[in-house]
């Protein structure tokens, strides 16, 4: 969990533990506007065995 977050916190996202006691995941939120950075969190990730599962926001039905 440290490295997941010291990854996504020096390409300047953020990123948080979640989970009981400690974390057994986590949580990164990167600029979608800075692939290259997002590459390099996912090879700092990679290197430290993170596996990164990919999330997007729903385009619709969040509307009110």
């Amino acid at each position: 969990m440290t490295a997941l977050c010291d990854a996504a916190e020096a390409a300047g996202g953020a990123a948080k533990p979640s989970g009981a006691g400690g974390g057994d995941c986590g949580i990164a939120l990167l600029d979608a506007e800075t692939p290259r950075d997002i590459d390099q969190v996912r090879e700092r990730w990679a290197t430290a065995g993170v596996l990164p599962l990919p999330v997007r926001p729903a385009v619709e039905g969040n509307e009110e």
